[in-house]
Parts: C-alpha cells; sequence; structure tokens
C-alpha cells in the first residue's frame, strides 16, 4: 500500500492482493480529514478521507497511513496553494 504527494496530484495505490490507483488533482479536493481510533494512534497509523465537490458520501479514504497528521497538513497546504 503506497501514497504518493507531489505538487499537482495524490496519488494511492493498494498493492496487497489487488492493485488499484486512483489519482485526483489537489485542485479538485474539496474536503480532506484523518481519522485516527486508539488502536491506530498505538500503531502509528490512521485513515485520510478526501472528498470533491462531484462526489456524494465519503470520497476517497486511505487506511493504514503512517503519520496520518503529517499527510493530512501537507495536503491541506498543497490544496491552500493550488487555491491561492
Amino acid at each position: 500500500m503506497g501514497l504518493y504527494l507531489d505538487i499537482r496530484q495524490q496519488k494511492y495505490t493498494d498493492n496487497f492482493f489487488n492493485r488499484e490507483t486512483k489519482t485526483i488533482s489537489y485542485d479538485k479536493i474539496s474536503e480532506v480529514s484523518m481519522r485516527q481510533p486508539i488502536w491506530d494512534r498505538i500503531l502509528g497509523t490512521g485513515t485520510i478521507y478526501l472528498k470533491t465537490p462531484v462526489e456524494h458520501g465519503i470520497g476517497i479514504f486511505m487506511n493504514y497511513i503512517e503519520t496520518p497528521d503529517e499527510i493530512e497538513t501537507m495536503v491541506r497546504e498543497l490544496i491552500n496553494d493550488k487555491i491561492v
């Protein structure tokens, strides 16, 4: 499982049994949030949620992301840079 951040887009790949890649341009993300229940805090992981205006419901979510608070902050900064 991997999470790739670059200046233009966010790309998420699941590499266990299946491979699925989703890419979202940062200027399309309307909301980013992070969830880290107690067990995830113990393991140092969490879930990142990304939502775009055209999606209804959850949008894209990425489980078991290491240092999710740092990733959430980076994504927010990249989104704000694209808006300004």
